[in-house]
């Protein structure tokens, strides 16, 4: 199996090149690798049958090795006389030429193969930025980019007029940005058939070389570019070949694919590095895919967390490996970095890898997925553990692997590839909508029913209850409005409530609301027509609905138009944000910005009306900014910070209610008390039992079964005041 991290920006390339430029003033060519380390990969794709032409080949025995091993047909080039006739006296039977490979005196399509190994990084000036040349003004080093790109360029001319058609370019290099991206993009451009596979066993000499924690190991590519004459319109092809196995290849259906896979590939090398030190992944922890090398699809997704507080754990606590379920993967525990380091501390392990199932795979059982797991996972593991010998424990929820079943999978212009699947938890079934852009996000659940007839079972979702907690935390909206607006909810309005709701997801949200509210006025703005159709196919939407209606439209521009026709009381924002690169993944950031902001406040009844904001971000100061700006537009804000979900939501009100905040809490029990309807006195766990007696009775079991202690939910909020 071959690890990667799952993004390429887990490290930014300005570190990995720092780190590279720096090492390479002590030896440029040290990590290229020898003949009996480049032998295996050579051979496959040099014949004895070629005509080869190594260019730049220096004092290096490759020319004589590649002749023993019976390529016979071979010239070795090189620009300096010196070098030439050195290798001319020492292999006599072995073809020396002195020649510029920019300017070569061979015939047109005369060679079979062309190897380099290391030339091409070699002519190729590093960028302006990492050069610290103090003797050399701006001038000298823009003329020295300007030289070394007119070599480079001249070089591939060259290759391209001295290798026939159908022969091979084999360049072995360290594929830095700019090399990479001269070159690749030159001979892509021409209809080259594109190759890549990385050169591990030169990689472990270079290790073996400098066994500490300190050496950056940078991965070594040998590219293969076949000459091709494509018929005008077809696509070149661009592939890589696993690093774990050479004949198992990935096709890139572009060749920005094939760079970024160049680039996670680099970026790795650091982070081996850096997971050789306890600490290392303390700050945002660090997300990888452990992709099958024969498939090449992704097998696992794999977390890892530091604790710093747990570093003097004894040895066997400092490393160990927890398997999530099938279909728990969205819970906080396991979905956020927050909650798998809480994870991490729960089990007293300074390391923890939380493993992920993946979509689409088959797995057999715990026991099984352990066995898998565990030669890769090592690679993982501090220095301090290894040395030691030390086995690391696997861990998982009463050896359960879980179950999740694929009951659809789609595809729209908006929300990009969606699954809808069936989970079994704790002896329950339940129907999820995701988003495969943001897979630990659940957006929307229902619970499923068993209805047996006629021998056959079928599953039914359960639309009288709520399986989101944020869901019915955002009802606490109505109540809001009845306590705060209505003399301390002593005059409980009757009418109905014109509500808006901005995002359908699957439905159960819209419907609880319509079914359990009486007075309330539901019109709900999805942008998205396939997920209207998958709420109706899969999660019991009914085409028709009293009171309810699905307007297909972009929230905002919905917002902005109808602003002067309408007058909505209550505004609930629940929409996902399709690029979570910042770690905002509700709502998108243009929900955000003052104009809308200032939008929604023209569409709201100015005398009493409440926006709900269902703002999910990762990014603690990216989330403190959006907070703020909200916060500059309303005079009044709840924020309430859902229990064990990585949701916060924000209860905007666009007038400030003359009541005491300061006791909250007494505030939250009574607005329980209004959205039930009852005339009970205020529920506590004491005295919920009373609430059960309610016209309202889904309401009350909601949040009497999605809270241990109604306490929890009052203590989820704070007051934010301009």
């Amino acid at each position: 199996m071959d690890l990667l991290p799952k993004s390429s920006e887990e490290f930014s390339s300005q570190r990995y090149w720092d780190a590279f430029f720096s090492k390479r003033k002590q030896d440029p060519f040290e990590w290229y690798g020898e003949y009996p380390e480049l032998a295996g990969l050579l051979h496959k794709y040099i014949s004895p049958k070629d005509n080869l032409l190594i260019v730049g080949c220096g004092n290096s025995t490759l020319s004589n090795d590649l002749h023993q091993a019976g390529i016979k047909n071979q010239t070795s080039l090189d620009i300096s006389s010196v070098v030439v006739s050195q290798m001319q006296k020492k292999y006599p039977h072995i073809d020396f030429v002195e020649g510029d490979v920019t300017q070569m005196k061979f015939t047109d399509t005369h060679f079979s193969c062309i190897l380099d190994k290391g030339t091409f990084d070699a002519l190729s000036p590093p960028p302006t930025s990492v050069r610290k040349n103090r003797n050399k003004t701006e001038m000298d080093e823009t003329k020295d980019d300007e030289d070394g790109k007119a070599k480079v360029d001249l070089m591939m001319e060259e290759i391209n007029r001295v290798l026939k058609p159908g022969g091979r370019f084999i360049c072995i290099s360290l594929l830095q940005p700019h090399v990479a991206d001269r070159m690749l993009s030159y001979f892509h451009s021409l209809g080259w058939m594109t190759r890549v596979v990385r050169c591990l066993s030169a990689e472990e000499k270079t290790a073996e070389k400098n066994n500490d924690e300190k050496s950056v190991v940078f991965p070594v590519f040998m590219t293969i570019f076949t000459k091709l004459n494509l018929p005008s319109g077809a696509t070149p092809i661009v592939e890589a070949s696993s690093p774990s196995n050479i004949c198992s290849i990935t096709r890139f259906s572009k060749l920005s694919e094939l760079t970024d896979y160049v680039k996670d590939q680099q970026n790795f090398s650091l982070i081996k590095r850096g997971l050789l030190q306890l600490g290392f992944c303390a700050e945002k922890g660090i997300q990888m895919q452990l992709m099958n090398s024969t498939t090449g699809e992704d097998r696992f997704i794999v977390n890892i967390v530091d604790v710093p507080k747990l570093l003097n754990n004894p040895m066997k606590q400092r490393f160990g490996v927890f398997v999530v379920p099938q279909g728990r993967e969205t819970e906080w525990l396991f979905g956020s970095h927050e909650g798998r380091t809480s994870l991490a501390i729960q089990a007293n392990f300074t390391r923890l890898v939380v493993v992920h199932l993946v979509r689409g795979q088959t797995y057999q059982n715990m026991n099984a997925i352990q066995e898998e797991l565990k030669g890769p996972l090592a690679s993982l593991a501090p220095s301090c553990v290894t040395e030691k010998g030390i086995k690391h424990p696997i861990m998982t929820v009463d050896n359960d692997v879980g179950n999740r079943e694929i009951i659809h999978q789609g595809h729209s212009e908006f929300s990009g590839d969606y699954v809808v699947e069936d989970v079994s938890s704790n002896g329950k079934i339940f129907r999820r909508l995701i988003f495969l852009n943001s897979p630990n996000i659940v957006q929307s659940e229902v619970e499923m029913a068993i209805v047996k007839k006629r021998g056959k079972e079928f599953r039914n979702p359960i639309t009288s209850k709520l399986s989101c907690q944020h869901h019915g935390l955002m009802m606490m909206s109505l109540g809001f409005l009845n306590y705060f607006f209505n003399n301390d909810g002593k005059e409980v309005k009757t009418g109905p409530i014109r509500t808006l709701l901005i995002g359908l997801g699957g439905g159960m949200f819209s419907l609880f609301l319509v079914n359990v509210i009486p007075n309330l006025d539901l019109e709900v703005v999805e942008i998205d027509p396939d997920i209207v159709k998958a709420a109706k196919r899969f999660f019991g939407m009914p085409e028709q609905k009293e009171r309810l209606s699905i307007i297909v439209d972009d929230g905002l521009k919905f917002i902005q138009s109808t602003k002067s026709q309408y007058n909505f009381e209550l505004i609930l924002v629940d929409v996902d944000n399709k690029s979570t690169k910042e770690g905002l993944s509700c709502p998108p950031p243009d929900f955000l910005e003052t104009s809308n902001l200032e939008n929604f406040k023209k569409a709201m009844n100015p005398d009493r009306s409440i926006l709900v904001i269902n703002l999910v971000c990762r990014n603690v100061d990216l989330k403190k900014h959006y907070i703020n700006v909200v916060q500059q537009q309303f005079p009044l804000i709840l924020q309430c910070d859902v229990p064990s979900e990585v949701n916060t939501l924000l209860f905007c009100f666009t007038k400030n209610p003359d009541v005491n905040l300061k006791n909250i809490s007494t505030h939250i029990y009574s607005s329980i008390k209004l959205i039930c309807h009852t005339d009970n006195a205020i529920p506590s766990q004491s005295n919920k039992n009373n609430l059960r007696e309610s016209k309202q009775k889904k309401v009350v079991d909601y949040f009497d079964g999605a809270f241990d202690d109604i306490d929890t939910i009052a203590s989820s909020f704070k007051v934010l005041k301009v």
